[in-house]
C-alpha cells in the first residue's frame, strides 16, 4: 500500500479549483477507499485490493456501469493524481 489508512482522514478534500485537466475536481478518502471527482468522471480506488472503478456521473449518477476497463488511460491518469 502506498500510504497507511492511519494517514487518511475521512472526507479530506483537496481545494476545489485545483486543476486536473481543465476541470475542477474534488478528493475524498476513508480508511477503505479514495475517490477523485474530475468533471463528470469519478474514480474510486479501494485501498485494500487496489481495485479501481470509474464512473461517468453525468450519464450514470447511480454508479452502475464501471468504465475502468473501457477507459484505462483515464483511470491510470486519475490514480496518478491521487498518488501525487
Amino acid at each position: 500500500m502506498w500510504f497507511s489508512p492511519k494517514d487518511v482522514r475521512p472526507l479530506t478534500p483537496l481545494p476545489l479549483g485545483r486543476e486536473l485537466g481543465a476541470e475542477r475536481h474534488a478528493f475524498a478518502a476513508t480508511e477503505q477507499q479514495v475517490s477523485l471527482l474530475d468533471g463528470d468522471d469519478n474514480l474510486i480506488l479501494y485501498l485494500d485490493t487496489d481495485e479501481r472503478r470509474l464512473y461517468d456521473m453525468k450519464r450514470d449518477p447511480a454508479e452502475q456501469q464501471d468504465l475502468s476497463a473501457e477507459k484505462p488511460a483515464l483511470a491510470d491518469s486519475m490514480i496518478r493524481e491521487i498518488r501525487r
